[in-house]
């Protein structure tokens, strides 16, 4: 068989061609045969676009967060993040991480999107792959998606989304073993991608139109056509074939055996003997598949194990049998001067390969706060979780771990007065030594902490008020200036930092407090949001010591309702009177006047007046006071019901309706001497 790169190809409107390449043997037989099987069986489906297989060119990695606003933790799983333009793409795990590999350099906008939910951008992505390398990725901006159909926002601003549509096609290399790595570009636009092997290119998300796409690919002549993409649909280009600049090769040697076109006098027949790993012969000759190589004619060998190849042409061709989906074996059959040809195939399972065993080894270093330098490392035990295997360190830290199965594994090192060290992903492979290199193992101290938020972590129904009250309590004193630093806040809000005694009515050295407030139009405290905060390990207590990792926590505001009342609930000595002490009830959205009215407000016992009832909008907010003049007696309970049946602006019913309060007004002695 010749030895030059051949390939399993995919001619128009043909199945799929058996070809074999020497050299990869090991690896894509069972892929090849997989393939050709069922291509063959489903030549009429509908071609599917897949994804571009990535060049050899450095590439860049991408980390990030997507969240559901309104998920509980651990339910932000299955949403898609795509690189806009390109077939780039991702789903989140039940934390809402993600990750993205192998990508090209460049600056990309980030999208995040779910079914019922607002996708969200991330522009200005920079990436370089010399930076964001697969062990110190891009961290994208986390992004929070709110439901489509989500309640009133503090803010008024409304989005028009755009109508995207998809794109997808097939390029195929005149004379190449491979049809990847022809560059398609949309014109006017900055969407470039990549065929991959198959010639098979997609772009996701393009805004609805008629567009003109370019194909290049150095040594062969440029292309163009023109696509229109429907919004809401996944459109289909036109196939594109590119030829060589120069005419291309002598195509005879590569012109492929389709077996509907084939006319001749001449056949190649055969006997197949399988054989098990003992060396008994056996009968079973489902497990054999025999092609032509470069062609679409495959066979299977009936019940004696015969098989032929029928209306052959004088040449020369090969002959490739698999066992079991493995590399193949060829056969040379040479039908230049005989009419027929008879070939007997051999085939044995592959011998089975006995791992052996591998050595894990490396270096522990023992940090110091002393002067002197660091400390004597020996005796760090060093093991490999999940298994009996344990080494301990030599005085100048180094450990050897010999007659280790190969796998993956999870090392770990202990050692009184110091913080354990953990290495993931320590990979053993059969015979090989794997250095894990140098690991740094701290000394135990006291490190600061975050002991308590309020809201505490996962709170929900947050109450939206003219400002937000966070608070976060440290286990030690801590450097005010650097715990501002350390926090960040998703989706940012505007907000006061305060820390100190006397700074804030709730702050004192061990206390931070966030104040959110409405100041900024554009950036409200929002309803019905999940906010998520950060107090990165940066934050240092007043020694200058850090802490020991990152803390989050997040808590969920609620829906437009009633922020709170004068008088109070629960309050004894309420002055309420008819003339210019009402009943006041704040609401944090602006309501539909019109429905708060005597039918919706029910006070008890009912008084001998009927009340009457005002508006006042909040200068700062626009928000609604309702004021309710009664004529209340003195030293006597009340009870007072706001209704379902009050609405927002939107005609949204309040989150918290029936809402009600109780209180007592003060008794007046009105005695006169």
């Amino acid at each position: 068989m010749d030895s030059r790169k051949s390939h399993v190809r995919l001619p128009m409107k043909k199945c799929v061609l058996w070809t074999w390449r020497r050299s990869l043997l090991p690896v894509a037989v069972l892929i090849s045969v997989l393939l050709v099987l069922a291509g063959c069986r489903d030549n009429n489906k509908k071609e599917t676009p897949a994804q571009p297989t990535p060049s050899a060119e450095p590439k860049a990695f991408i980390a990030g967060r997507a969240l559901l606003a309104d998920a509980q933790p651990g339910g932000h799983l299955g949403i898609l993040v795509y690189l806009a333009g390109t077939s780039y793409n991702a789903h989140t795990d039940e934390n809402g991480a993600y990750r993205m590999s192998d990508l090209p350099p460049g600056q990309y906008t980030i999208v995040a999107e779910k079914n019922g939910y607002q996708t969200v951008t991330v522009d200005h992505v920079n990436l370089d792959p010399a930076l964001h390398t697969r062990d110190n990725p891009y961290i994208a901006r986390t992004a929070i998606l709110e439901r489509a159909d989500s309640p009133l926002t503090t803010s008024t601003v409304q989005r028009v989304p755009k109508k995207l549509g998809g794109l997808y096609g097939y390029v195929t290399l005149v004379d190449a073993p491979s049809n990847d790595g022809v560059v398609v570009r949309i014109v006017g636009t900055p969407l470039v991608t990549v065929t991959d092997e198959a010639g098979i290119y997609r772009f996701l998300n393009v805004e609805q139109g008629a567009y003109r796409l370019t194909f290049e690919k150095p040594g062969f002549k440029s292309a163009a056509i023109d696509a229109v993409v429907i919004g809401g649909e996944e459109t289909k280009a036109d196939s594109v074939l590119l030829e060589r600049e120069n005419g291309g090769e002598d195509r005879a040697a590569n012109i492929p055996i389709v077996r509907s076109e084939l006319s001749g006098d001449r056949m190649i027949i055969g006997t197949v003997k399988v054989v098990d790993e003992q060396g008994n012969e056996t009968r079973d000759f489902s497990r054999v598949t025999v092609a032509l190589d470069n062609s679409d004619y495959i066979v299977s060998p009936d019940e004696r194990g015969r098989f032929e190849f029928t209306r052959l042409s004088s040449g020369l061709y090969t002959v490739l049998a698999s066992l079991d989906g493995k590399p193949p074996m060829s056969f040379l059959a040479d039908l230049r001067d005989k009419r027929v040809v008879e070939l007997t195939i051999n085939l044995a399972p592959p011998p089975e390969e006995k791992p052996l065993p591998g050595t894990v080894k490396g270096k522990v270093i023992l940090e110091s706060d002393r002067e002197e330098g660091a400390p004597d490392a020996a005796g760090v035990q060093v093991a490999l979780a999940g298994t009996r295997l344990l080494v301990t360190s030599a005085p100048d830290g180094t450990f050897k771990m010999e007659d280790v199965p190969p796998g993956t594994y999870v090392l770990t090192l202990t050692r009184d007065g110091y913080e354990p060290g953990r290495v993931e992903g320590v990979e053993v492979l059969s015979g090989q030594t794997v250095d894990v290199g140098e690991i740094k193992l701290e000394p135990k101290r006291d490190y600061p902490k975050v002991v308590w938020t309020d809201p505490p972590d996962g709170a929900r129904n947050v109450m939206v008020g003219y400002d937000l009250t966070v608070k976060i309590k440290f286990s030690k004193p801590m450097d005010a200036a650097s715990v501002e630093r350390a926090i960040t806040i998703e989706p940012p809000p505007v907000y006061k930092f305060f820390m100190g005694t006397g700074a804030h009515a709730g702050s004192d050295d061990r206390t931070a407090v966030i104040v959110f407030s409405n100041d900024d139009d554009a950036r409200p405290i929002r309803y019905n949001t999940r906010y998520s905060v950060t107090v990165a390990k940066a934050a240092t207590d007043q020694t200058g010591l850090t802490m020991k990792q990152d803390y989050v926590f997040s808590f969920t505001t609620g829906a437009p309702g009633i922020m709170r009342t004068a008088p109070r609930d629960g309050q004894v000595d309420a002055r309420v009177n008819d003339l210019n002490m009402p009943i006041s009830v704040f609401f944090n959205t602006k309501i539909r006047t019109e429905t708060m009215n005597l039918n919706s407000v029910r006070i008890h016992p009912k008084p001998d007046v009927e009340p009457k009832i005002a508006f006042d909008t909040d200068p700062q907010t626009g928000w609604t006071i309702a004021r309710i003049f009664a004529h209340l007696e003195d030293g006597k309970e009340y009870t007072v019901t706001i209704e379902r049946s009050v609405r927002t602006s939107t005609n949204q019913p309040l989150s918290n309706t029936p809402y009600t309060f109780r209180f007592r007004t003060q008794k007046i002695n009105r005695e006169v001497r």
